[in-house]
């Protein structure tokens, strides 16, 4: 899995090769890396739809409940100057909400991109030194949204072995 600016990228390696699966759970990699292998493409896209939308959704709630980057360390606090200058309303990362309302995905047969189209996107993930903005990282996957990305393939690949 690959973090770029403001944007997560997941392919068909990154899921089989996870590390998650370790050594114990090898006859389970290979069942799915033949798996993957003979899937159609459009068996591949609806598993990474399916992948994309728990991805935006796991982005969403981050932004919106979590309030914390996917390792789980706390974002930094508004600058006491800026934060004398929002209203009352809003958090982190969440003044009207556009940020989550912003968040999508993209869906091909080797791939799923999850992630944002607005300008400031960037800045929020990886901080702006220069204008004194710090990382608040919200792409990417906590220990818990990779259990729950690989249950979801699991479960697909599983019904897909036995139709």
């Amino acid at each position: 899995m690959t973090t770029g600016a403001g944007e997560l990228s997941f392919n068909v390696s990154d899921i089989v090769g996870h590390d998650r699966l370790g050594r114990r759970h090898a006859g389970r990699r290979r069942r799915m890396q033949d798996l993957f292998g003979r899937l159609p493409d459009a068996q591949t896209k609806l598993l990474f739809e399916a992948v994309g939308s728990e991805l935006e959704s796991q982005t969403r709630r981050r932004l919106s409940d979590e309030k914390e980057a996917p390792d789980g360390s706390e974002w930094h606090e508004w600058s006491t100057a800026y934060a004398a200058s929002r209203p009352p309303k809003g958090g982190l990362l969440e003044l009207d909400g556009d940020l989550i309302d912003s968040i999508e995905y993209s869906a091909a047969t080797e791939e799923v991109v999850v992630g944002s189209g607005i300008v400031y996107a960037r800045r929020h993930q990886l901080g702006d030194e220069d204008a004194g903005i710090p990382a608040r990282p919200y792409i990417g996957l906590s220990k818990a949204n990779v259990a729950d990305v690989l249950a979801l393939v699991f479960d697909f690949l599983e019904e897909e072995m036995f139709r």
